[in-house]
């Protein structure tokens, strides 16, 4: 009884290597898109900059 006591509720090794692949796939995802939002708003703030630039020096 005290060997299945400390197994309930684990998974095979099989399914956790499983759970780790997909865990990391969805961070990479998660990575591209925060990268694709501060590349376009980096690029929108350098457009805003040049006009600044363009309307200061007139």
């Amino acid at each position: 009884m005290g060997a299945w006591a400390g197994s309930k509720g684990r998974a095979e090794p099989s399914m956790l290597s499983e759970l780790r692949v997909v865990d990391l796939l969805f961070l990479v995802f998660l990575l591209r898109i925060n990268f694709d939002n501060m590349a376009h708003f980096y690029k929108k703030r350098q457009g805003l900059l040049l006009e600044w630039i363009k309307i200061i020096s007139g």
